[in-house]
């Protein structure tokens, strides 16, 4: 079973600069296993309907997404960028 844990508002996320904020969230599963983190991107009628963009876990890794902080463009690439626990 998934439950969202985190979400972040993102501003403008990926590589199209849309205009549009996009949304991380988090979820974990019960049991303690690893997370996973979520990207939706934003459209000019809100989230868009396609699958998020998944970020999984590296192996081992129990605290993976329990954190999550839009960290504005920390490499100076236009970008908005998602710092994810580990």
């Amino acid at each position: 079973t998934l439950r969202a844990d985190k979400a972040v508002l993102l501003d403008e996320a990926r590589a199209l600069l849309d205009g549009f904020g996009d949304l991380a969230y988090s979820s974990t599963t019960q049991g303690g296993a690893a997370g996973q983190v979520f990207v939706r991107w934003g459209g000019p009628t809100g989230l868009t309907t396609v699958g998020p963009q998944t970020l999984n876990a590296p192996a081992g890794d129990l605290g993976f997404g329990l954190r999550l902080r839009a960290v504005g463009d920390v490499n100076r690439d236009g970008y908005a960028d998602l710092a994810v626990s580990v």
